[in-house]
């Protein structure tokens, strides 16, 4: 009887032992694949009416005036055109923010840290591609999400953080502090 019972558990252990095999040999191609594939998705995108400061107002292209090196700036929310952002989010963790139709981004400019609005590489469909790879660091920012949907807006170059300077005045960035409701932002 115990060389029944002996011979039917180590039975028992070898086929759950090739089941086991068998699942993970099916499931390791498709593990690697959605890995592999994964920024091969096109990246997310929402379109946003007002970009809220925490301090006051919200983010504005003054004027509406799409001009490569047009500075940011935060006014009193309106819903307006100049107050309209696009946040395509790509598959690394990043975002682009991009303002009206021509394929101008929110840009930190590296030389002088002024925050405009800047051509992005291809426009609209440099912007649609997968990984977001191809953009410059400067043009990439991360979104952290602080509370319940209020976001420090962290340049991907520098690590420093979008900053609201009041209304009528351009963003600038610094060190980020989630503490400072002039660094929060609410879409």
């Amino acid at each position: 009887m115990s060389t029944i019972t002996g011979t039917r558990r180590i039975l028992a252990s070898l086929g759950a032992a090739a089941a086991l095999a068998t699942t993970v040999l099916v499931a390791a191609p498709a593990a690697q694949a959605a890995t592999a594939g994964a920024c091969d998705l096109s990246p997310t995108l929402s379109t946003t009416l007002s970009v809220y400061n925490g301090s006051t107002g919200a983010l504005d292209l003054p004027s509406d005036n799409e001009a490569n090196g047009q500075r940011v700036g935060v006014y009193t929310a309106n819903q307006s055109p100049a107050q309209t952002w696009s946040f395509w989010g790509y598959c690394d963790g990043t975002y682009a923010i991009s303002h009206g139709g021509a394929g101008k981004v929110l840009d930190l400019d590296s030389r002088s840290g002024a925050v405009q609005l800047w051509d992005t590489p291809g426009g609209w469909d440099g912007l649609n591609r997968p990984a977001g790879d191809w953009m410059p660091a400067n043009q990439k920012w991360l979104m952290t999400d602080e509370d319940r949907g209020w976001y420090l807006i962290r340049n991907a170059a520098t690590g420093q953080c979008l900053k609201g300077n009041g209304i009528a005045q351009y963003t600038s960035v610094t060190s980020c502090n989630g503490n400072d409701p002039a660094q929060r932002w609410y879409r």
